[in-house]
């Protein structure tokens, strides 16, 4: 596999990871990214990606849904 595929697999990936990681509200962009980006864990393209480049898809899966919980439980910081 060439070098540009696996760079252009792991942005993918990544995008999805931080879509998933935004907060989001229900009706606005980040909703519609986090709602498309969890829709994408789902499908056959993301276990085909993974495979690709030598990663457990479900490994992968659960860690960015996992992060994405506690992104969402987290307490807002407070500036001192």
């Amino acid at each position: 596999m060439s070098f540009g595929y696996r760079v252009l697999v792991c942005a993918i990936l990544i995008q999805t990871y931080f879509d998933l990681k935004t907060k989001a509200r229900k009706g606005g962009r980040n909703f519609q990214m986090r709602q498309e980006a969890l829709g994408f864990l789902k499908t056959d393209w993301f276990e085909t990606l993974c495979t690709a480049i030598d990663l457990d898809p479900s490994f992968v899966r659960k860690e960015m849904l996992r992060a994405s919980a506690n992104t969402r439980n987290r307490a807002p910081r407070i500036k001192t």
